[in-house]
């Protein structure tokens, strides 16, 4: 009766028989009685201890003493009863206040008292601290444990009774489960998303193999680790960690799989070969199995498909550099850790580096003074852990500016020296090293090439660059090279990009040369095909997509202007005026004023402008007029000036007019009217006797706002119906301007215009 059960601290003992359904078998009728005597053994000693019996379920008791020790003794005399039966029951007990109901016992004790027994072998008796704190008792401290669905570890004692055994298997809980999971080095940063993730997958029962895919140095082995150590409870024989780094060839996976998971394979007696009886052994386990490094065993996949079908409850979490390509693989990608920054370094990869780097320097501190250092290096190793621990190995001598500084000179400054770092991640070069020896020639070739791209790119671009087709760049994505956007586009780390650019250079400078060449090819024949379109309706959709090839664009200017004759680079540097006026006037001022230093260097007369060559005046000439659409700058004006001299005597009449249309704004902006007036009336005449349809357009405007602060309507008027004019006729200029013009013409713009 529940009046009966004591009240307040009460000790709590839990019994339950081991392997009763094996017994069932083994005793057969006679287990009835066998069961019988037991319980009839185990309440004699409980009555003498005073216990007081709350349930008894199947072959298993719950019982409540007043009295730790009262408890204590009747779990001993219990067990040396049962000693000489076939019977063996494990028990457990806890000490707590529970709650007592109409329904007996209730709280978080009585599921603690529980989970204790759960834990244990026939013939152990085991103890939680709070009991053992109440008795002089001969215990075994068996450390602290996580038990099942309870939050807090427990410390757990096992009590030593004299003349019984006192020797038994490891504990069946969450640590035991674990098996040869390695315990962990460093602490595991982020992934919160990727953990959750994977959780749903392997939570799916149609995903019985899961790979983690990422290049080296991404944190895949750490993260499957740490997958696996969250999903414990889900298997009865536990989790086991299968290292292959050293396994040679796929013929040796099996008898690794067999080492790691302790099973022993009869080479000597047995008729089958160490696979099948794996598989054998598998079929009867339910437990993880967590393959590391399968990059270079990918044609061993066949034992996987092995065990998928005949060990139905096994599931396999694998890490590689490239997926294994099976019908029954689910798959996901692992890149670096994310750099949003809250502005409290709480970013992944921010406190991935903050803490690796108080290891290192104990009083490092992401202040001002170091923030924007370690997120630019988080940047540039694009948030692999790997790099972002290579690199704060440094912050004791180096600041993070100057780690940032050197990363962008030398990828081998990546490296460290400590000894028990496996020598694949001693630098990102290893890294990269093994990874490149996993290619084959033709796959190196195009990885080399592709080196030449800056960014992102698309599958046109592979092609005609690189000479990679769809099978080849698919093969590069399936080993992680190279990353597949949601947009469908490529890229690839930029770290890698620069050791494929080594890998290229070493070929020749004759085929460095023809990849160079190509590469400006594409991208400046994609912006000569837009050019259209930049000055007339399609500008919107026209420079949307070149936006998207910026940094390509800029890199096949530079080789266009050092190689190319001089009309052809003077055609790119127009083409890139007219786009950059409809994309930023910032960038295009910053870009060609980085394109007249290249165009300078290589003509071999750097220095003054009159020493330039007509390629970099003409660079000169576009900056100065991109520079002056964002405001005066006496520097720019005086470039400008000491450009125009030169262009006459080059005849060059497109940036003569580009360079006259920046003198007049830069004019206007210093209230010098007449003389802007001046520079603008030529800079309409000389843009239209050159075709510059860009030019044909903005001059004009400029020119009318002049000549209304000069009080001249009728001009004005006149200047910005020019405008207009241009602007209407097909692929002409400043189209977006048509508003300005109609508002003093008194033409109604067209809807949708600008």
């Amino acid at each position: 009766m529940v009046s009966d059960l004591p009240t307040g601290v009460v000790t709590l003992l839990f019994t339950d028989v081991e392997g009763s359904t094996r017994l069932l078998h083994e005793l057969g009728d006679d287990y009835g009685g066998t069961l019988h005597e037991h319980r009839r053994r185990l309440r004699a000693a409980f009555a003498e201890h005073e216990g007081v019996e709350v349930d008894t379920q199947g072959d298993a008791f719950f019982v409540a003493f007043a009295r730790a020790s009262n408890a204590v003794a009747a779990a001993a005399d219990g067990q040396r009863a049962l000693a000489d039966g076939p019977i063996r029951v494990r028990m457990g007990l806890h000490t707590g206040e529970p709650r007592l109901t109409e329904e007996g016992y209730v709280g978080l004790d009585v599921h603690k008292g529980a989970r204790i027994a759960a834990v244990g072998h026939g013939g152990q008796v085991l103890l939680s601290q709070t009991t053992r704190a109440l008795v002089e008792a001969n215990v075994r401290d068996l450390g602290v444990h996580r038990l099942k669905d309870l939050s807090a570890p427990e410390r757990i004692y096992q009590l030593e009774i004299e003349g019984l055994p006192s020797s038994f298997p490891l504990l069946k809980t969450i640590e035991a489960g674990m098996k040869n999971l390695p315990a962990p080095r460093t602490s595991f940063v982020g992934r919160a998303s990727e953990l959750d993730e994977i959780d749903r997958l392997l939570g799916d029962p149609d995903c019985r193999l899961l790979t983690l895919v990422g290049p080296g140095g991404a944190g895949k082995t750490r993260l499957a680790l740490v997958a696996a150590a969250r999903r414990i409870e889900r298997y009865p024989h536990g989790v086991h960690f299968v290292p292959l780094v050293s396994v040679a060839s796929p013929e040796f996976l099996a008898p690794a799989v067999a080492e790691s998971i302790q099973f022993a394979v009869d080479g000597a007696h047995s008729g089958f070969s160490a696979q099948e009886q794996l598989l054998d052994y598998l079929s009867e386990r339910s437990t993880l199995l967590v393959l590391d490094n399968f990059e270079h065993l990918v044609d061993g996949t066949d034992l996987l498909g092995e065990i998928i079908e005949r060990a139905p409850n096994v599931e396999l979490l694998t890490t590689s550099r490239e997926r294994l390509k099976v019908q029954s693989e689910w798959v996901l990608d692992v890149h670096g850790l994310g750099l949003m920054d809250n502005g409290n370094g709480a970013s992944g990869a921010l406190r991935l580096f903050v803490e690796r780097a108080t290891q290192v320097e104990p009083d490092f501190s992401l202040d001002d003074g170091q923030r924007a250092g370690a997120y630019r290096i988080c940047m540039m190793v694009e948030g692999l852990p790997l790099g972002i621990e290579l690199a704060a190995s440094w912050v004791s001598v180096l600041s993070c500016a100057e780690i940032a500084a050197e990363i962008e000179q030398n990828i081998d400054f990546l490296a460290t020296s400590m000894r028990d770092v496996p020598e694949r991640h001693r630098s990102l070069r290893a890294a990269f090293d093994q990874s490149w020896r996993l290619l084959s020639g033709e796959q190196q070739d195009v990885l080399a090439r592709l080196s030449v791209l800056r960014g992102d790119f698309d599958r046109a671009a592979a092609a005609a660059v690189a000479g990679a087709d769809l099978r080849l760049l698919s093969d590069l994505v399936s080993k992680s090279l190279v990353r597949r956007s949601d947009f469908g586009r490529y890229e690839l780390h930029e770290l890698l990009r620069q050791y494929s650019a080594e890998k290229l250079a070493a070929t020749s400078p004759d085929a460095l040369a023809a990849i160079r060449e190509r590469h400006a090819r594409h991208y400046l024949g994609a912006l000569d095909e837009r050019r259209g379109a930049l000055v007339g309706k399609g500008l919107v959709q026209a420079r949307d997509e070149l936006r998207r090839e910026l940094d390509n664009l800029r890199v096949a200017a530079e080789w266009a202007i050092a190689t190319w004759a001089e009309d052809e680079a003077r055609g790119v540097l127009a083409g890139l005026n007219e786009f950059f006026f409809a994309h930023s006037w910032f960038d295009g001022a910053e870009t060609f004023e980085r394109l007249a230093s290249v165009a300078s260097d290589t003509s071999g007369r750097a220095g003054q402008i009159d020493c330039y060559s007509p390629v970099a005046l003409a660079a000169v000439a576009h900056r100065t007029m991109l520079g002056s659409l964002l405001g005066y700058e006496e520097e720019l004006d005086r470039l400008a000036l000491e450009c125009l001299p030169r262009l006459r005597d080059h005849q060059m009449s497109r940036e003569l007019g580009t360079c006259l249309l920046a003198l007049g704004t830069n004019a206007m902006y210093r209230d010098v009217y007449p003389e802007a007036a001046g520079y603008l009336e030529e800079a309409v005449g000389t843009a239209r006797c050159a075709g510059d349809r860009l030019g044909e357009g903005l001059s004009p405007i400029q020119l009318g706002f002049v000549q209304l602060l000069l009080g001249d309507l009728g001009a004005a008027r006149a200047s910005f119906e020019a405008a207009h004019t241009t602007a209407e006729r097909p692929r002409c200029a400043c189209t977006w301007r048509r508003m300005s013009c109609s508002s003093v013409s008194g033409t109604p713009a067209a809807p949708g215009t600008r």
